[in-house]
Order: structure tokens, then C-alpha cells, then sequence
């Protein structure tokens, strides 16, 4: 076969010449082919390498996919979570792996709350979405007011008093040792309800009453801040007065967001706050702080919620080190959803996120991790100083709580906030 083309080229010139240029032509387009992948291929690498993480977030999990995925995790038909609800789960500080299902409405109202914040930014078919799961996620609302009030919550249901749902033995005192209703549901659930203002009075009227020093004094905080007159957390007449920062946070946007005047509480609230900060306590002692949320990772994304959207006189000098201790905190963290949040904390005080390492596959399997705790419970919490500091060594007492859905608006919130900063100052 070989000796009959030699043959052929060599008796027809013509054929050579033809044979030849295609041969030509082909290798060209060839060359041409491989340099345009191979140019492609090099500036995908370059895209990848000096790209921040952050953009292969947008790239790869879009706000769509997140909206969706939420809208998915909302309970739809009756069971031990109500319709409407986001489920959650509680664990045991001494049975690491054993997460048992809590009915608590506080992770539905937080998630409701902040999706309300972001739906503006999203687009119309993601608004629409937003939208029905709020109007959905209120309906079992009402399964947690108190009947006597009618606008002060519980984060567990009243109309059946439980505490600490599918606990065994503790639930045979579900009625004589029923939680009190707490600031922290209450102002959280009136504003994901966007409840009327004359509610909202109502509620800050009645939060002076359970202000320290109002009828009773705190005794298991620093001496330093026992004689300031902020919130205590709790609602109920026979609880002691209880600190949480983090709590604190959540009334002043509440006050804020329905434009009431500040009363003292409200001042010294903002004191306390202040005080915490510059004395490095809610890095150093974040559990005696807050001891419902208990890590300096929430903590300060609960600053930067709070003063991102709101000047506190107070607190408004203090962004540079808030932006400082996340930056240092950033660097110490190594669970997901903590870079993710203290990145949120970062764009809210108006500062440059790090990076995100957010993988091309990432799944929501890990998005939604049990390792991610937001609040915790805490029975020492109600205990003078000396038993407090005792069982809290020990961990007895003490549950965490989780909730799949709520890490993907953690996530979502991040995206967007993202977002905003790059309309702000443009891609970096």
C-alpha cells in the first residue's frame, strides 16, 4: 500500500502539490486549534489562582440554589414540627453524636428574620420564594405566644408546656418547671412577623419592668457590671436577672427597626455592650457573656448585624477593633461556617471580607453540618457565681442546638452581603 502512494506522488507531481497543501492547511488548523485551548486553559488557571474564593462561591453556588434548598427544608406537613417550621436538633455536652429533634421555634423566627433583610437584594423569582416561605413560616407562631399577653414568646410551645423535647426523664417536669418567655424569641419572631408598632410598645414597655436593678439585681456577671441597669433575658417574675450580649444586640436592632425612643435600659444596654468590648471579654469569656451563645465567632456577628445597620453612639468607635478581633479570629477558625459568618461580620462593619474557600462540589451535606452550633442551653446559667462557674466547667447541663436550614441563610446572607459590597466598591 505504502509502495503504491510513493508511486503515485512520484509519477503525478500535480497530486504531490495537492497532498501536500491540504496536509499544510490541516496542520495549521491544528496549531491554530491547540494554541486557542491552550490559551483558554491558561487563563482558566490564572483565574483560579489569583481569583478570591469569594468569586468561586458566585460561580458555583448561586443565591438561587440556596433560596431553593431553604425553601426544600420547610416542614410541610404536620408532625412533631409544625408546618411552616425549619427542624432543629439538640445534643448533650456528654453525648457528642446524639442529636435528638427540638421543636423550638427560635431557629425558625432568626432564619425568617434574616431572609427578610436580604430578600431586596435578590431577584424577582428568588423574592417571590422568599416571600411564601415567611408567609408559611409565621403560621406556627401562635403555638408560642402567651395567652396572657398575647405578644410575648417562648421558645418552646405554651399552649402544650414542654421543656426539652424527647428528654426522658425531664420532661415529667414540663409543667412546674416550664421556661418563661424571653426577650430574645420575642423581639426576634415580632420583627420576622413584622408585627405593628403598637405591639412593638407594648413589648419595649414591658421590657423595662425586667431591666436590672428595676426590681431585682443580677449576681452572676462580673461585679463590675452588676450596677448597670440593661436587659435581663428573661420575662418570667421568678427568674434572676441573666446577662447576654448577644440578647442585648437583638432588643437594640428590635428598638431601632421600630424607631422607639430609647429609654435608660436601652442606654445602659448599650453601656454594658461597650464595656464587654473593650474589655475583651466576649473574646476571654464569651459563655460568662453570653451564655446562650457562647462563642466569640457569634458574638461578633451579632455586633456587626446590629451596627451595620444601625449607629450606636456608644459602639460606633469600636469598628475598627470588632473588624481587628474577626480578622483574628478568621485566622484561628477552622469550622466552615464560622469563616462564613465572621466574613459576614466583616463586609457589615464596612471592611474587606477574606477569603472563602468554597469548593466546586461543595454539597449541602457539609453546608449543613452538625458541627455548627449558633445557641446553646445552658442550666448554669440560672445558678449564683460559684455553682455557675462550677457546672459550666463540667459541661453538665449544657445542650447545643443545630438547625440544617438555618446554616444555608448563614450562607445566603453571606453571598448577598457579598454582593453588596462589590456594588459598593466594586470586585476586587
Amino acid at each position: 500500500m505504502f509502495a503504491f502512494v510513493n508511486n503515485l506522488l512520484a509519477n503525478h507531481p500535480f497530486i504531490k502539490s495537492s497532498v501536500y497543501c491540504c496536509l499544510k492547511n490541516l496542520l495549521r488548523q491544528m496549531m491554530t486549534n491547540c494554541i486557542k485551548h491552550f490559551s483558554r486553559y491558561i487563563l482558566y488557571l490564572i483565574v483560579i489562582f489569583l481569583s478570591p474564593g469569594r468569586l468561586q462561591a458566585q460561580q458555583y453556588l448561586s443565591t438561587s440554589s440556596l433560596v431553593k434548598r431553604i425553601q426544600q427544608l420547610q416542614v410541610t406537613r404536620d408532625s412533631f414540627f409544625s408546618p411552616g417550621m425549619f427542624e432543629s436538633y439538640r445534643r448533650y455536652h456528654k453525648k457528642k453524636d446524639a442529636y435528638k429533634p427540638d421543636d423550638n421555634i427560635f431557629f425558625t423566627a432568626i432564619a425568617l428574620f434574616a431572609l427578610q433583610q436580604l430578600k431586596n437584594d435578590l431577584p424577582a423569582e428568588q423574592q417571590l420564594q422568599v416571600e411564601a416561605i415567611v408567609e408559611k413560616g409565621v403560621q406556627p407562631f401562635n403555638k408560642y405566644v402567651r395567652a396572657g399577653t398575647g405578644y410575648t414568646y417562648n421558645f418552646w410551645q405554651t399552649d402544650t408546656p414542654v421543656i426539652f423535647p424527647n428528654s426522658g426523664f425531664l420532661n415529667w417536669f414540663n409543667k412546674s418547671n416550664s421556661m418563661p418567655d424571653d426577650a430574645d424569641d420575642t423581639v426576634m419572631m415580632l420583627m420576622a412577623m413584622q408585627a405593628a408598632d403598637s405591639t412593638a410598645k407594648k413589648v419595649h414597655a414591658l421590657l423595662q419592668q425586667h431591666a436590672n436593678l428595676y426590681k431585682k439585681k443580677i449576681k452572676n456577671t462580673f461585679k463590675e457590671y452588676r450596677n448597670i441597669a440593661a436587659y435581663s433575658t428573661w420575662f418570667g417574675k421568678k427568674m434572676p436577672i441573666d446577662f447576654d450580649v448577644c440578647v442585648l444586640t437583638n432588643i437594640l436592632y428590635f428598638v431601632n427597626s421600630y424607631g422607639l425612643p430609647w429609654s435608660h435600659a436601652d442606654s445602659a444596654s448599650a453601656e454594658l455592650m461597650r464595656r464587654i468590648i473593650v474589655n475583651r471579654h466576649y473574646l476571654s469569656k464569651a459563655p460568662y457573656v453570653s451564655p446562650h451563645y457562647n462563642r466569640p465567632q457569634v458574638i461578633l456577628y451579632h455586633f456587626a448585624r446590629l451596627l451595620g445597620r444601625y449607629s450606636i453612639p456608644a459602639l460606633d468607635s469600636l469598628k475598627p477593633r470588632l473588624i481587628s478581633d474577626a480578622r483574628a479570629l478568621l485566622q484561628s477558625s477552622t469550622e466552615f461556617m464560622d469563616k462564613v459568618i465572621l466574613n459576614t461580620a466583616l463586609i457589615r462593619l464596612g471592611a474587606a471580607p477574606e477569603q472563602v474557600a468554597i469548593e466546586a462540589d461543595l454539597s449541602f451535606n457539609y453546608i449543613e453540618d452538625t458541627g455548627f452550633c449558633f445557641f446553646i442551653g445552658d442550666i448554669a446559667t440560672y445558678l449564683p457565681n460559684f455553682f455557675r462557674k462550677f457546672f459550666a466547667s463540667t459541661g453538665l447541663g449544657k445542650f447545643y442546638f443545630y438547625a440544617p436550614a438555618y446554616n444555608d441563610v448563614l450562607l445566603l446572607e453571606y453571598l448577598v452581603e457579598q454582593q453588596r459590597y462589590d456594588s459598593r466598591n466594586g470586585p476586587r
